[in-house]
């Protein structure tokens, strides 16, 4: 059935107005105009709209990008956890995470202070623009610390030559790492965090760009959130030339991580301590590293996501979400496995494999979890000098689950660590 032309036209204006508020970063809105905002947009119906143009917009990245899969996750090649009970424990975990993100967070506020991370390798055509998107947002914000840590993870380009990328603005703020080797994003991004000299991590990647008005926002949000550690956004999608492709509409909870996949990226914002609680990333999953680690953090502390439009990121062709799709997918299945034995431990007490443990608070952790007689497999030993702490049990399952998945074949386990 045609479209009414009036009906057309009125699309046409609201989504020539919805990509120029977007694409200006003009979605933020101090409280209580937040709230105010979007009952406006259902009740008006406006939010309909923006919709169907997020999904008119989808399908064409997807169209121009045909190797990037529709489907949110796919399964691992060997799933480990039978199909039965899946959705159950998938239920579980999220039941699991949403109490977690009721949890009241016990960290001390920390006052906005930026290190702006940015790990480089291969893109040294984009870079530029990328570092002078961080000295626009830098000049709306000039009250704010900053600085600028690039790591060049990249043998073939020199320190010269990136130096010669930093705009004359930022060159006393940047400091320029050089890794000895390709070391990969896991190694890059976590010397990035320990060469920080501020509290909060502003991941950026060297092809993509920061809205003039990030910083300004982010230091709202972090007022209003004072005790918050993680804080995501929603992005923009842009082209090779910065044109823009789609604003991404998120309204899933951190709770659906486990479900709709890495809906807690662009742009990620950590407080440099979390890393300190809970740890680095892992390079067992290099290209979905952010999402492992944020699935760690929400079985930890509340995850703040924010409605604001404070990153841009770039679709080309050797962006990773189109040239490593499959491998990002793999990987993704196996993190879901990790994280749905973690949490069905956590919620059961019941490890995948039994735990002997061994260390001075061997029995505090032994009866937390507790040897049962029906296991028919040989228990893992597992040597701790860590406290039964709420924290450590959490970790723990974690680390037992990527365990029990490197060795699923072996009728022995090895000894853990932890």
């Amino acid at each position: 059935m045609s479209e009414n032309p009036l009906e057309s036209i009125v699309r046409a204006v609201l989504r020539r107005l919805y990509h120029r508020r977007v694409s200006q970063g003009d979605h933020s809105h101090p409280d209580p105009l937040d709230r105010a905002w979007g009952t406006l947009m259902a009740r008006t119906g406006v939010d309909r709209v923006f919709a169907w143009q997020n999904q008119r917009d989808t399908l064409a990245i997807l169209d121009r990008f045909p190797e990037v899969l529709p489907a949110d996750i796919a399964e691992p090649e060997r799933p480990l956890i039978p199909p039965e009970l899946r959705s159950e424990w998938m239920r579980e975990f999220m039941a699991l995470a949403e109490r977690t993100q009721r949890r009241q967070p016990r960290a001390t506020p920390m006052q906005p202070a930026f290190t702006v991370a940015i790990p480089f390798y291969g893109h040294l055509g984009f870079l530029q623009a990328c570092l002078s998107s961080v000295a626009r947002a830098m000049k709306k914000t000039p009250q704010v610390p900053l600085e600028i840590v690039l790591v060049n993870d990249d043998p073939a380009v020199g320190l010269k030559q990136l130096a010669v990328a930093v705009p004359s603005p930022l060159r006393r703020h940047a400091r320029i790492f050089q890794n000895p080797a390709n070391l990969g994003i896991c190694a890059t991004l976590n010397k990035a965090v320990r060469e920080a000299r501020y509290p909060w991590i502003v991941h950026l990647d060297c092809d993509d760009l920061l809205p003039a008005n990030c910083l300004r926002v982010l230091q709202r949000r972090i007022r209003q959130y004072p005790r918050a550690r993680y804080i995501s956004t929603r992005m923009l999608d842009i082209d090779a030339q910065g044109r823009l492709l789609r604003a991404r509409l998120r309204d899933e909870r951190p709770s659906h991580l486990i479900m709709r996949g890495m809906v807690a990226g662009h742009l990620k914002v950590i407080r440099r301590d979390l890393f300190d609680d809970i740890g680095p990333y892992q390079q067992r999953y290099a290209g979905c590293q952010d999402y492992e680690f944020a699935l760690r953090a929400s079985l930890v502390e509340p995850l703040l996501f924010v409605p604001d439009y404070l990153y841009a990121y770039r679709w080309h062709g050797r962006t990773q979400s189109v040239a490593q799709a499959r491998r990002q997918d793999r990987i993704a299945g196996a993190i879901i496995d990790t994280y749905l034995l973690a949490g069905r431990m956590l919620t059961s007490r019941r490890p995948p494999r039994p735990l002997q443990f061994q260390g001075p608070e061997s029995e505090t952790w032994q009866r937390r979890f507790p040897l049962h007689r029906n296991y028919a497999v040989a228990p893992i030993e597992l040597f701790t000098q860590r406290p039964c702490t709420t924290l450590n049990q959490t970790l723990l399952a974690v680390a037992v689950a990527q365990h029990v998945i490197t060795h699923r074949d072996a009728d022995i386990i090895s000894p853990l660590r932890f």
